[in-house]
């Protein structure tokens, strides 16, 4: 039996682009509940669940780590809830994609369902995006997503929202609104910290994870956060993260 939060699909390739200036609904996603320190402080016991899912009920994880995947949940669907038409209620935190679309027939296999998305290089055009059964569930999904990546964990658990930025957009996690992938990470990491500074003043407590500045560049702060040698040296942290999803997994299984 493979684990449930395993999931065979496909990033989204771009930002829901309304995310990025604030406009409401645009492509589907991101509505009037951003900033609000309820839905964060709601997003942040489900972010907690999500994470017992994924590593286990033994892993208490960082400030920098609850600050960080909350705001990228709230930026990329106000936690799962800014969806809008088929995708309403899918609690899908990550605008997590899945293969199948048809486009004779508009339509997405089982767990699935049609929306619109965008690309600086081909503009608008509709996917499926994945649908999950519970708000911890799309936490789940986000978490298990972003685990794939030890050079993106390392960077959250840094609190540098330059690095996580960065490294998530070397990973086409999103494209943004900008060909420039420097540019684009800048625009990401900008509205990242945005909802950080609001995550933590919604929860009372320091605020873990920002930016580092404009002029911050892959290669700052000791090395290049791709190299995966640089990555595991930034912590035990990451690798007991890391270790704790493998092991859950592994139980599951």
């Amino acid at each position: 039996m493979s684990h449930p939060y395993l999931i065979l699909a496909r990033r989204r390739s771009t930002l829901q682009g309304c995310c990025l200036d604030e406009e409401v609904m645009c492509l589907g996603a991101c509505g009037t509940l951003q900033g609000s320190p309820q839905l964060h402080q709601t997003g942040r016991d489900e972010l907690r669940e999500g994470l017992r899912l994924v590593a286990g009920d033994d892993y208490e994880p960082s400030l920098e780590m609850l600050q960080t995947i909350g705001a990228i949940a709230d930026l990329e669907s106000s936690y799962g809830r800014g969806w809008s038409g088929p995708m309403a209620g899918s609690n899908n935190w990550g605008a997590i994609t899945c293969p199948g679309y048809n486009k004779e027939t508009g339509t997405c296999p089982p767990g699935c369902s049609p929306n619109k998305d965008s690309s600086p290089y081909s503009g608008e055009y509709v996917t499926c995006f994945r649908r999950y059964a519970s708000p911890a569930d799309g936490a789940a999904g986000i978490i298990n997503l972003l685990s794939k990546w030890p050079e993106v964990i390392a960077a959250i658990e840094s609190g540098n929202l330059d690095e996580v930025s960065w490294t998530m957009r070397e990973r086409n996690y999103y494209l943004g609104r900008k060909t420039d992938h420097r540019e684009a990470a800048r625009e990401h990491a900008g509205a990242l910290e945005k909802r950080t500074k609001e995550i933590a003043e919604a929860m009372g407590e320091p605020l873990r994870a920002w930016r580092k500045g404009e002029d911050w560049k892959p290669g700052d702060d000791g090395g290049s956060s791709t190299n995966l040698a640089s990555t595991l040296a930034k912590g035990a942290v990451v690798v007991t993260f890391l270790a704790a999803v493998s092991a859950w997994i592994f139980r599951r299984k």
